[in-house]
């Protein structure tokens, strides 16, 4: 039993965060999509209610910006947990989890500097990019309200996202790292 407890463990270890983010989407039934931003790309999750009057946007933390004790940006800044992401998957109704530039693959060394998981992370350009990506979504899917979900980091992007978005009703964060 111990042995295969370590073996359990050690398989897990080396499951990458986006397989484990895209095998739990898949199991709540979302979608997953990759969609074009301006200028970045991101993946998206999604899951469509019948009625559409209202959609919840989860933003996620900052994920796994720096490595070696925050001396080296990260060749990967997808969260080791994503908490907004099983914040959404647990959700009932219209719900759309925008995936930050670079994060969950979506990258390249041309279009991902790692500055923008690290000192650009809330920059004009993120925020505009997934901005764009929400009112696209919004727009193909005729939903008249969108309240903003943002957990530590996507807080505040929600905050700058907000007056971007002319759905946008409401803006909930959770353990922002917001100076009110």
């Amino acid at each position: 039993l111990a042995v295969w407890l370590v073996l359990v463990m050690s398989l897990h270890g080396c499951t990458s965060p986006t397989s484990r983010a895209l095998k739990q989407v898949e199991r709540h039934r979302f979608v997953s999509e990759l969609v074009e931003g301006k200028p970045y790309r991101h993946r998206i999750f999604f899951r469509l209610a019948s009625a559409r009057d209202r959609l919840l946007v989860f933003i996620e933390g900052d994920g796994t910006p720096w490595e070696r004790g925050g001396s080296v940006p990260a060749r990967d800044p997808t969260p080791r947990r994503a908490l907004a992401l099983e914040l959404a998957t647990h959700t009932p109704g219209s719900v759309l989890y925008v995936g930050r530039p670079c994060y969950f693959l979506v990258q390249s060394a041309e279009d991902c500097p790692a500055q923008l998981w690290t000192s650009e992370r809330y920059s004009g350009a993120v925020v505009e990019s997934m901005a764009q990506v929400v009112n696209h979504f919004v727009g193909a899917h005729a939903f008249r309200q969108t309240m903003l979900i943002g957990y530590s980091g996507g807080g505040a992007l929600a905050v700058l996202m907000a007056s971007r978005l002319s759905s946008a009703t409401s803006v909930v964060t959770i353990a922002a790292n917001l100076d009110v």
